[in-house]
């Protein structure tokens, strides 16, 4: 494996486009970092979004947790294992230069009360065992895309043998195209419909009531969510209330006060035997001070 100079003293010229194609086991290590090595995204140069991740970071799963770790190599039985950290600088330094990714310079915003990282390219391209940000090129298509284009292609060439189809089957499909037609139609016709009510109820509030009709029906959501709500409104203006309303405002009590009532009644009933018994026998204490002030008379 060729190695690479530091940079801090004058590095050779590299080549930074490999002639010789990917190895299988670096297409691995490649797909298996893209999986597994965990990433943040951000925007590069101000301008697209981009995910990246730490070099330190990548070089410590390859050497603990990856398949091609010595811990792992007896269970996975690899024929070759990250040995040390300088073996993976150099490995993954190649795959920089195979522009599976490049090195990054982050840029915090100072502006901002959180500072946001923000990246730019760096120009000395070389791989670094440091927490420095390593934007990844390698996008892989998915399975599911292949399949996804396959069945384009076959539903097209079904298409274009149209006219050999059973009548039976044509008649139908003919029919299907004129209900997909009239319902893209009804579709139009009900957005032109909402934004006419909506202008017309906007001019003549004031400019004070805005009201949606299916508010979804333009916005990029699913089929079924293009249709729901059925309506949303927002009124900015003054709300007058009668006189009428207004009384029965004040005469009807809040849930707290109505607590409140239930509590002191249920106090009161606990208070009203306690005050019997009281006046019970403040009365027999004036009839036996009664009884001696008559003996006393005697």
């Amino acid at each position: 494996m060729e190695r690479r100079k530091p940079s801090n003293s004058k590095p050779e010229k590299v080549n930074m486009n490999p002639k010789e194609p990917m190895t299988k086991l670096q297409k691995q290590v490649t797909a298996w970092m893209k999986q597994h090595v965990p990433t943040k995204r951000t925007k590069f140069l101000y301008s697209h979004v981009v995910d990246y991740f730490s070099g330190k970071k990548a070089i410590d799963m390859l050497m603990e947790e990856s398949p091609w770790a010595e811990d792992n190599n007896k269970a996975q039985k690899q024929d070759f294992v990250f040995e040390s950290r300088e073996q993976c600088v150099e490995f993954l330094d190649l795959l920089l230069r195979y522009k599976m990714f490049h090195r990054a310079r982050k840029v915090p915003e100072k502006k901002q009360k959180k500072r946001k990282i923000r990246l730019d390219m760096h120009l000395d391209q070389v791989f670094v065992d440091s927490t420095d940000a390593f934007v990844w090129l390698y996008d892989p298509i998915p399975w599911y895309y292949w399949i996804a284009g396959g069945l384009i292609v076959i539903a097209v060439i079904i298409l274009c043998l149209f006219p050999l189809w059973p009548r039976k089957i044509r008649r139908g499909a003919h029919w299907m195209m004129w209900l997909a037609a009239c319902f893209m139609v009804g579709v139009l016709c009900l957005a032109l419909i909402k934004y006419i009510l909506y202008w017309t109820l906007y001019l003549l509030s004031g400019f004070k009531l805005k009201f949606y009709m299916l508010p979804n029906l333009t916005e990029d959501t699913t089929f079924l969510q293009s249709f729901w709500p059925l309506y949303k409104y927002k009124y900015t203006g003054e709300v007058r209330k009668d006189d009428d309303d207004m009384g029965s405002h004040n005469n009807t009590v809040s849930p707290s006060e109505e607590q409140e009532v239930a509590l002191n009644q249920e106090e009161d009933a606990k208070k009203a035997p306690e005050e019997k018994h009281s006046d019970s026998d403040s009365n027999e204490s004036a009839k036996s001070f009664e009884f001696v002030e008559k003996c006393k008379n005697i």
